[in-house]
């Protein structure tokens, strides 16, 4: 979760070590106590709740480091830094739809039996329902849940892996540091990802090279001079950069992998369906 909020709020640049510090100890005391995120906000607000928690804690460090927090003063006070804190994290307790999710400790949905068992689900997270930070919490949560599941495959024999296609749109939303591990290893787990973007320029330099250096197969909806200009050298020299820009509306550029070489580059007419 922590990853998670990091990539929400970019920590380095918005918390800083004492607020690194402060929620992490936070994180771990719920953690133990199997709470939800919304608890981490009540460590911070209640100090009944607190002390449960510390009471029960099993680790001497972290009930040390918490008698070290709630007795610093100055800018670095309890009292100043955790107001800093649930600021941010308000904005999820005060969606109704997202309170209702993070409130359940339980998994509600089962990532090992839609993986295991040949089960599609379908996520749908409306912006205006969820607000666009809410939006990258939850799918977030969600991809992640997909790709520990993944992983965890590896208490299973390759021959009963089933293969599973993980499909993203707006991907960039959802991408984590732990992107380049999914893209190397995912396939030894017999997941496949899918995922869809309007521009690399939503994406870090990173996160660009990642995707490229790892996508088996492409295909691009007339792009921008600038997205052109990146894949160019993937379709050339049977596309330039000015024809990849000038694809006719419904028409796709496609570079496909098959048995992991790619095709030679064509282009492909889609059809438009009225809803």
């Amino acid at each position: 979760m922590w990853v998670i909020l990091d990539n929400l709020y970019d920590m380095k640049v918005t918390g800083g070590p004492i607020f690194t510090k402060y929620m992490q100890a936070a994180m771990r005391l719920v953690m133990e106590a199997q709470g939800s995120l919304l608890d981490v906000i009540r460590v911070f607000e209640n100090k009944d709740y607190r002390n449960e928690l510390l009471g029960n804690t099993k680790d001497d460090e972290l009930r040390s480091e918490w008698h070290e927090i709630v007795s610093s003063g100055g800018e670095t006070s309890f009292a100043n830094v955790s107001v800093y804190i649930t600021s941010k994290l308000n904005e999820f307790r005060n969606n109704l739809f997202i309170r209702e999710i993070l409130r359940k400790k339980e998994n509600q949905l089962d990532f090992d039996d839609v993986l295991n068992n040949g089960r599609n689900l379908l996520v749908r997270l409306p912006i205006g329902t969820l607000g666009e930070r809410g939006v990258n919490l939850i799918g977030q949560i969600i991809f992640n849940k997909f790709l520990m599941t993944a992983f965890a495959r590896e208490k299973i024999s390759v021959d009963r892996r089933l293969d599973h296609v993980l499909v993203v749109d707006e991907f960039h939303k959802f991408t984590t540091d732990a992107l380049g591990k999914v893209f190397s290893e995912a396939r030894k787990y017999h997941l496949s990802l899918i995922v869809a973007n309007q521009t690399f320029s939503q994406l870090t330099d990173e996160t660009q090279h990642i995707l490229l250096g790892n996508v088996g197969s492409m295909l691009l909806f007339r792009p921008g001079i600038n997205d052109a200009h990146i894949v160019s050298r993937y379709f050339d020299p049977d596309f330039s950069t000015g024809e990849l820009c000038n694809l006719p509306n419904y028409q796709c550029a496609a570079r496909i992998s098959i048995n992991h070489r790619p095709s030679k580059p064509f282009v492909f007419e889609t059809i438009k369906i009225d809803l």
